[in-house]
């Protein structure tokens, strides 16, 4: 109508590709009135939204010599597309060994993944009370520095464990008993 305004909206769905652009150009032409048309050039683009967190599900591996643990973390692509992501061990206390060093794997958007891929496995010699951390870093596979660290604390348990290796029972003249007796700890802390 005369003297009143109306809006129209131009709307665009992306495909499912992480980059790309669009250029289109709407006509305004009033009936009657061709010489008056005007028209607007619109520009969209595709913006890749590459953000991601962790969370730490299992806080500690507490082992005996010899005892593994899983530890378990979580990734969630807070992004806009499917991305490649690798893991891998930056630090290795050297009481422990890891089985898998590094690992690499997809995550739609929007969603996250359980990684339990990684075994920490406590050295048979090793003593009580050492502790320490096994840290991973997460990062895009094509951008690694925006890489996220995972943190796992390590702690040795003592192993409480004797045995005898010589006992000799007498007794004197006095008619006293005696015993005598090699003990050997065979534990993994100071007894």
């Amino acid at each position: 109508m005369p003297t009143s305004t109306r809006t129209f909206e131009v709307g665009f769905q992306s495909p499912n590709i992480n980059s790309g652009e669009i250029n289109v150009r709407v006509k305004i032409t009033p009936n009657g009135a061709l010489s008056r048309a005007v028209s607007v050039d619109l520009t969209s683009k595709i913006v890749w939204d590459r953000t991601f967190e962790t969370e730490l599900l299992s806080q500690d591996c507490t082992l005996l010599p010899g005892e593994s643990c899983i530890p378990e973390f979580r990734i969630f692509n807070d992004g806009n597309y499917q991305d490649q992501f690798t893991i891998s061990a930056v630090q290795i206390p050297d009481f422990v060994s890891l089985e898998v060093q590094q690992s690499s794997l997809e995550i739609p958007k929007n969603t996250y993944s359980d990684i339990n891929d990684f075994t920490i496995i406590a050295k048979n010699d090793v003593e009580a009370f050492a502790n320490s951390q096994v840290i991973f870093q997460v990062y895009l596979t094509d951008v690694p520095s925006q890489a996220k660290n995972v943190a796992i604390d390590i702690v040795i348990a003592p192993k409480i464990d004797w045995s005898i290796q010589d006992l000799t029972e007498e007794e004197d003249a006095l008619g006293r008993f005696n015993i005598a007796m090699t003990l050997r700890n065979d534990g993994n802390a100071a007894d």
